[in-house]
């Protein structure tokens, strides 16, 4: 097991590769290397961050997530030779494990249900503005700021349908006045 090198597999399996990367890691682990060069993560999204804006953080994220699936998919598959992969040794490629089930994944997996903030982060060419998403106009946006956005969005949400509930046109509406219409007033003979 001490050589780098790509040992022949059964075609429906996929090797680990065992070449060290052209440019340096930010660990010196070698599974570490090998697991991120396999999952084709690119280097800068690698671990080295500690303070990522919104922005950046969103783009970990969204690679972490396509990560683990190539992951689950290959790991099946996969010749890894001492210790298989499982889904936190992709994580902590890109973060810390408690930083990953406690901040990114119950506020971006959200996003996708926030049709504006989602092109935001995405940079699309027709997004709004930072400032017109969070109502504030700053450099860097934060998590803070999205639970802040989230919150106010559920508001004004809640406000809406607490108006048209209020007037008849929401959820159930049209049917309570209509079983209000009809009372036992008028029997049926």
């Amino acid at each position: 097991m001490g050589s780098h090198s790509t040992t022949a597999a059964p075609h429906s399996a996929i090797t680990a590769p065992r070449s060290r990367p052209s440019t340096t890691w930010s660990t010196d682990d070698p599974f570490t290397r090998d697991l991120a060069q396999h999952l084709a993560i690119p280097l800068h999204l690698v671990a080295e961050a500690k303070h990522l804006s919104l922005l950046q953080a969103y783009e970990h994220y969204k690679e972490c997530t396509a990560a683990l699936a190539r992951l689950e998919h290959w790991s099946s598959d996969a010749t890894w030779g001492d210790r298989k992969p499982i889904g936190t040794d992709d994580i902590q490629l890109f973060i810390g494990k408690t930083t990953w089930y406690h901040s990114w994944v119950p506020l971006f997996s959200k996003v996708k249900d926030y049709e504006d903030l989602q092109k935001w982060l995405e940079g699309a060419e027709d997004a709004s503005t930072g400032s017109e998403l969070f109502g504030l106009d700053k450099h860097s946006y934060t998590f803070g700021d999205l639970t802040n956005y989230f919150s106010r969005t559920m508001h004004k949400a809640k406000v809406g349908l607490k108006q048209k509930m209020q007037s008849g046109q929401g959820e159930g509406g049209k049917a309570k006045k209509a079983k209000r219409g009809s009372s036992s007033r008028n029997p049926v003979s």
